[in-house]
């Protein structure tokens, strides 16, 4: 019984082993670029530009990184993207998924170019996002959902490795006050993040505002 558990093991290994291999050899992210920008219109209304290549990296972490990343502004807040990245990358721990607990490792984003605007109006390049999100249309109509399928889609667990912020930096205009302020140099890292404990949090940056 026991040298069969274990050439069921080495079996299963062995195909687990080749299949990562095949992935490595034959799957190429880059080839979906243009399946993720068509992604991101239609759940945003907004253009995605991937500019650099992204890499992928497996087992026990299964992780991505992407060199620059462009995210459009909201139509009628000029051509200046809404956000930019020069390098992100993030990585989950393969084998806990299959008990439904996420353990993700340090998160990085590094070169983040943040702006966020508010027009005379009061209308801000953040509204239909925050629509997108709630999953409901820009009238504020939200779709029914069942509360019992979100609860059984929840993880069982989620531990963050901690997050690591470099060299960001973070622009806000109102123009309803005729306000503007500017964070730049922005570095920010947390320690592990899981639920109900404390985060060590470092944080440093310049600030500049119009209106001190």
């Amino acid at each position: 019984m026991f040298k069969r558990l274990v050439l069921v093991l080495g079996v299963l290994a062995t195909l687990l082993a080749g299949a990562l291999l095949a992935a490595v050899l034959l799957f190429d992210p880059n080839d979906y670029k243009d399946e993720l920008a068509d992604l991101a219109r239609e759940y945003t209304g907004r253009e995605l530009r991937i500019v650099d290549d992204l890499r992928l990296s497996f087992f026990p972490w299964i992780g991505v990184k992407t060199g620059r990343v462009e995210f459009a502004n909201a139509e009628g807040f000029g051509p200046e993207p809404f956000a930019r990245i020069d390098e992100a990358g993030v990585r989950i721990r393969l084998l806990p998924l299959l008990s439904r607990r996420i353990e993700i490792d340090t998160v990085t984003l590094h070169g983040l170019a943040l702006r966020l605007e508010r027009d005379a109006s009061g209308r801000s390049n953040w509204d239909d996002l925050a629509a997108a999100a709630a999953g409901s249309e820009p009238d504020g109509e939200a779709p029914p959902s069942d509360a019992g399928d979100v609860a059984a889609s929840l993880p069982a667990a989620l531990t963050i490795g901690g997050l690591e912020l470099r060299d960001a930096a973070l622009h806000w205009r109102d123009r309803s006050e005729n306000s503007e302020l500017e964070l730049t140099r922005i570095d920010l890292s947390s320690g592990r993040i899981e639920d109900g404990r404390p985060v060590d949090i470092e944080l440093g940056f310049d600030l500049r505002s119009a209106q001190p």
